[in-house]
């Protein structure tokens, strides 16, 4: 009966991670709830450049530099909020999930911020956020559902 039991837990343990799925809105009332859900959560939609990688050691997240902001009010810099944790063996651990988007160096990104409880750390909007503000009219369709250009509604 445990070796039933151990194996179904296995079993389930096992099963296959879920990928992060995106599909694009099919239509203008789709278009229009992704956009008013960046407009009501996000802080941000900026150009970012990567200006120091994660520190592993420190348990800091990459810091970027703000080129541009599209939308909302974001600071000239800020460190990329990570979730750090030391295992049982006091090595770092990084805790990330198939949606997350990290900017590599040199690359400018335009990319959606959201606050944290932590001043100066930000997280980034995922793939789905990602791929909608960098359609075409994804940003201006942030901006309309917020009602005021440039601030949040």
């Amino acid at each position: 009966m445990r070796i039933a039991a151990l194996l179904a837990a296995l079993m389930v343990s096992a099963a296959p991670a879920l990928a992060c799925v995106c599909s694009p809105p099919e239509t203008e009332a789709e278009k229009r709830e992704i956009a008013s859900r960046i407009a009501r959560s996000a802080a941000a939609i900026v150009d970012i450049d990567q200006v120091s990688d994660m520190n592993w050691e420190g348990m800091r997240g990459e810091t970027y530099r703000v080129v541009k902001v599209h939308f909302g009010s974001a600071p000239a810099s800020f460190e990329l909020a990570r979730q750090f944790s030391r295992g049982p063996d006091g090595k770092v651990q990084l805790a990330m999930t198939s949606c997350d988007d990290v900017p590599p160096p040199g690359r400018r990104t335009t990319t959606v911020l959201y606050a944290t409880d932590s001043p100066g750390k930000f997280r980034l909007g995922g793939t789905c956020d990602q791929y909608f503000i960098n359609e075409a009219g994804g940003i201006a369709a942030v901006i309309a559902a917020a009602g005021k250009p440039g601030e949040r509604g």
